[in-house]
């Protein structure tokens, strides 16, 4: 048995993920919560294996949150988001997420997700996969402190301590 948290703040949204999932013999729901803060509090009591983590809820909510989920616990988060923007997508991951899905995927990308996770795979929707190839492939300009040479870098760090 898959046992999942939810946590968003939009009721009807909940429902909607309770009733779908319901109709998969091997999930069950063990929590909801309707912000960050309740989710932090439920959580350590809640024998659950993924977390079904939205993005922006009131309240603590976001990439520190989900942070802090990934180093505490030893669950695994998809995050379900109405962000398909690729800093979205690459902050989530880099911060623990070990899978992606947009709201506007479909609910079988949603059970593929929860089953690749729950096996310790990772899983991105292909609408958010999109915008993260995009990212990658865009060369990022070089970092300012990159180009100064090791003497630079040397006097730039005396300069910051002071001398």
């Amino acid at each position: 048995m898959i046992r999942i948290f939810l946590a968003d703040d939009h009721t009807i949204f909940r429902q909607g993920l309770k009733q779908i999932l319901a109709d998969e013999a091997d999930i069950d729901i063990v929590g909801e919560a309707t912000d960050g803060d309740e989710l932090l509090a439920q959580l350590p009591s809640a024998a659950c294996d993924i977390v079904l983590l939205d993005l922006t809820m009131p309240g603590r909510s976001g990439i520190s949150l989900l942070r802090e989920i990934a180093a505490a616990e030893s669950r695994r988060v998809v995050v379900l988001s109405m962000h398909e923007e690729d800093q979205y997508i690459v902050e989530a991951l880099k911060a623990g997420a070990a899978g992606y899905v947009t709201k506007n995927s479909a609910s079988d990308q949603l059970i593929q997700a929860i089953r690749k996770v729950v096996k310790g795979e990772l899983f991105v929707s292909p609408s958010a996969s999109q915008s993260l190839i995009r990212e990658l492939r865009t060369p990022h300009a070089e970092l300012p402190h990159a180009k100064l040479t090791p003497r630079e870098r040397e006097v730039f760090d005396l300069l910051g301590r002071g001398r």
